[in-house]
């Protein structure tokens, strides 16, 4: 899954249609475009008059990333939203946009077989609180989500996750 890190770019778009393109296909949808720490806190700390401002970002106001439609489960976290559900939907190819920046991270395994390999469970705590990780042991996590076993090229390769 490509990701893409936009550090002060300038986006001048001078007619409608289509800004990004998310991958299709075999992997379910790919890429992740996110504006660099120091752009998307700008982004996230200025108030609504100067994000109105922000006229040459590829986001719409108040929003730093997008990702596949695929991901549905980032509408979760209420910090992301369809970009159909905002009508934007043509511009941002049906992808999840976010208030927040998005990275991937990818776990590898070895030795598993796609027929019996389990899903991996991943928990999620936002960070919400001032009491950090000791809040894990005493509160549901904010997100959840199963995430299926892959394995690029045969049965038993030497890349899986």
């Amino acid at each position: 899954m490509p990701s893409y890190i936009l550090h002060d770019v300038k986006w001048k778009v001078t007619k409608g249609g289509t800004w990004i393109w998310l991958q299709r296909g075999g992997t379910g949808g790919g890429g992740i475009f996110s504006l660099s720490p120091p752009n998307a806190e700008a982004v996230k700390s200025a108030t609504a008059e100067e994000q109105a401002a922000f006229t040459d970002i590829i986001f719409p106001q108040g929003y730093v990333s997008v990702a596949s439609g695929h991901y549905n489960y980032l509408k979760s976290t209420g910090y992301c939203v369809s970009s159909n559900s905002i009508g934007l939907g043509d511009r941002y190819g049906g992808g999840i946009l976010c208030q927040e920046s998005l990275r991937v991270l990818k776990v590898w395994s070895t030795n598993f077989h796609t027929a019996t390999a389990p899903s991996l469970r991943v928990e999620v705590w936002l960070n919400n609180t001032e009491s950090g990780i000791s809040e894990q042991a005493t509160r549901d996590p904010d997100i959840t989500q199963l995430v299926n076993f892959h394995a690029i090229a045969n049965l038993f390769a030497s890349k899986q996750g």
